[in-house]
C-alpha cells in the first residue's frame, strides 16, 4: 500500500493525447503495416476520407489506441470507423470487436461500422454517416470539451 494519495500514484499505463498507451511500440508497428495492407473497401472509403475531404474534418488510418488499431479515426471528434469484411464474421472475432469497443468507449471514442457491401454500393450513404456524426461530436464538444481531447 503506499503512502501517497491515489492520483499521485503511479500508474500502469501513460497518457498521450485521447487515450492510454500501454503497449505502443506493438500497436504502432501493426497499425504500419496495416496502412499497407489495406482492403479494397479500405482504400475506397480512405480516398474519400482523405485530405479533409468530407466538410474539413481530418481522418487518420489505421491508428492504434490503446493496443487497439481503428481503421479510420478523427481525433477531434473522438470517431472511429471500423470496415467489416469477412474477418468480422466469427464468434471470436466479434467477441474481440466488443472488448475494442468496450475498451474505447471507456475513452470516449464513439465507434460506427460500415460493411464492405455498403461502401461498394452506397459509399454516399457511408460519408453521410460518418459526416453526420463526427458533426454532431464535433457541435457536442465545441459546447462541452471532451476531456483528454485534442
Amino acid at each position: 500500500m503506499s503512502d501517497q494519495p491515489p492520483h499521485k500514484q503511479k500508474q500502469k499505463w501513460q497518457w498521450k493525447g485521447t487515450y492510454p498507451h500501454t503497449k505502443e511500440t506493438e500497436s504502432h508497428a501493426l497499425a504500419k503495416t496495416l496502412r499497407r495492407k489495406m482492403t479494397h473497401a479500405e482504400v475506397i472509403l480512405w480516398q474519400n476520407l482523405r485530405q479533409k475531404a468530407i466538410d474539413g474534418i481530418k481522418f487518420r488510418r489505421q491508428h492504434p489506441i490503446g493496443t487497439y488499431v481503428a481503421d479510420f479515426v478523427c481525433l477531434r471528434a473522438k470517431l472511429v470507423v471500423e470496415v467489416d469484411g469477412e474477418t468480422h464474421s466469427t464468434e471470436a472475432e466479434r467477441a474481440h470487436d466488443a472488448r475494442r469497443r468496450a475498451f474505447m468507449a471507456r475513452f470516449g471514442w464513439k465507434e460506427i461500422r460500415a460493411s464492405n457491401n455498403d461502401i461498394y454500393k452506397n459509399i454516399d450513404g457511408v460519408l453521410e454517416a460518418i459526416w453526420r456524426e463526427a458533426s454532431t461530436r464535433l457541435r457536442r464538444s465545441a459546447q462541452f470539451p471532451l476531456k483528454g481531447g485534442s
